[in-house]
């Protein structure tokens, strides 16, 4: 394999790490959150005429280990991409030329504002978190996302 070829597939390993797994990191997350926000004004919805209804505790079971898959996703998937970005430069560290032409082809692509970049830090909830909300304009209280 050539330095150039090399180059090229340390920046599709990178970009792999970088910007595609945590762009699917950040669906689990997402998920993680909507599931989470269901626990808004639920003593509300599970309650009717001052009777909690049969229903409540296995749907809190249910949502608070889907919440947990959802989060224990979110961050594996996370992690395998820092994985895949440790890899790609601990090979581009023992060859120069291939780090030059990851190096540069990383530039290029950031640079680029048409290309998916990196969606950032993952943020999960947990069973028992608070639930974030906002006021909206028309005055009703919502959970944010």
């Amino acid at each position: 394999m050539s330095d150039t070829e090399l180059g090229v597939d340390l920046f599709r390993l990178w970009r792999s790490g970088k910007v595609l797994l945590p762009r699917i990191a950040t669906v689990y997350e997402q998920d993680n959150q909507d599931l989470h926000n269901t626990g808004f004004q639920e003593s509300q919805a599970f309650n009717r005429f001052g009777v909690a209804s049969p229903v409540a505790a296995p749907w809190q079971a249910l949502r608070d280990s889907l919440v947990t898959l959802f989060a224990d996703m979110a961050t594996t998937i996370d992690m395998a991409g820092d994985a895949l970005c440790s890899i790609a430069n601990a090979y581009a560290e023992v060859d120069q030329e291939a780090s030059t032409l990851m190096q540069e082809q990383i530039t290029s692509y950031q640079a680029d504002p048409e290309l998916p970049q990196d969606p950032g830090p993952v943020e999960v909830e947990q069973p028992g978190d608070p639930i974030v909300t906002q006021v909206g304009p028309d005055g009703i209280e919502v959970p944010v996302r």
